[in-house]
């Protein structure tokens, strides 16, 4: 009986050992588990985080990039609206006309290239005319061409006189003076140069050095017997050009004033639209 006590008692104790060891095990799986499910917890918090702190940083970019192309596309706007459309669209125009010479060596004057009306003057002066608005159109003048027109020839060999007409806006009026103008157009004849003195274009055989510009030029119709003042050059001008008309069988009066004795100026009179030798007057 006292064995039998004695392994009873020691049984017991085995047992309860046995559940104290296991209570133990389930209690430190329990801690583990809860452990992990805590870290889980964490990390997850941790990347939910990370992933709302990186969509906001994100929506930041966005937006400061969005605010930056407004900014841009405003001062282009900006820009574009001062530089180009105010002055290119709204602004007034000027029209500044040019008288010019120059001559074409690979053509000789004919009778037939007096007379407006015929085809020989047809020809010659849209080949003219095709030669000179290309010539401006591919200067720093192209936006300010307008139009251009022969309106007489002359020999030696041939002499084309053509008007040319800028279309300029009131800002740059003074930009636009005849001396760039002639250092604008010379520039580029020397661009289709052929030989040293000699430029092609149109299929014209242009002398560059002939090339002759003037913005004083006046017109005038004649056609009653009140006098007409014609003023001439200024300071700012070394020559002028009048071109009078009057109807068939008219005899033209000149009557000349020097206002500036001190001035030695030279006055040339020709019958005929170009300002040659052959039909000089008197000088």
């Amino acid at each position: 009986m006292r064995r039998t006590r004695a392994d009873s008692r020691a049984h017991a104790e085995i047992h309860g050992a046995e559940a104290e060891l296991e209570i133990t095990l389930r209690i430190r799986s329990d801690q583990i588990r809860d452990g992990a499910r805590k870290r889980f917890h964490s990390e997850s918090e941790s990347g939910k985080q990370r992933k709302k702190r990186s969509c906001s940083n994100s929506v930041i970019i966005f937006i400061i990039t969005i605010i930056i192309i407004l900014i841009l596309t405003a001062s282009s706007s900006l820009i574009w609206y001062f530089i180009e459309y105010r002055v290119w669209v709204l602004e007034a125009r000027v029209i500044q006309q040019y008288t010019a010479s120059v001559s074409i060596l690979n053509h000789n004057f004919t009778t037939d290239l007096s007379n407006h009306l015929s085809s020989d003057f047809t020809l010659q002066s849209k080949r003219v005319q095709n030669m000179v608005e290309k010539l401006v159109r591919s200067t720093d003048l192209s936006r300010y061409f307008n139009s251009t027109l022969v309106f007489a020839f002359g020999d030696g060999s041939l002499v084309a006189h053509f008007w040319l007409i800028l279309s300029v806006p009131s800002s740059q009026r003074d930009d636009v003076s005849v001396q760039r103008v002639n250092e604008s157009l010379y520039r580029e004849l020397q661009r289709f140069k052929h030989t040293q003195h000699i430029s092609w274009s149109e299929g014209l055989q242009i002398l560059p050095s002939s090339l002759s510009v003037t913005d004083c030029y006046h017109y005038k119709w004649v056609d009653s017997t009140d006098a007409v003042i014609l003023e001439g050059p200024n300071s700012q001008r070394s020559s002028c050009l009048w071109h009078l008309r009057a109807p068939a069988g008219s005899r033209l009066e000149l009557r000349l004033q020097w206002l500036l004795t001190e001035c030695r100026d030279r006055l040339i009179i020709y019958d005929s639209l170009t300002p040659t030798d052959s039909h000089l007057i008197t000088s």
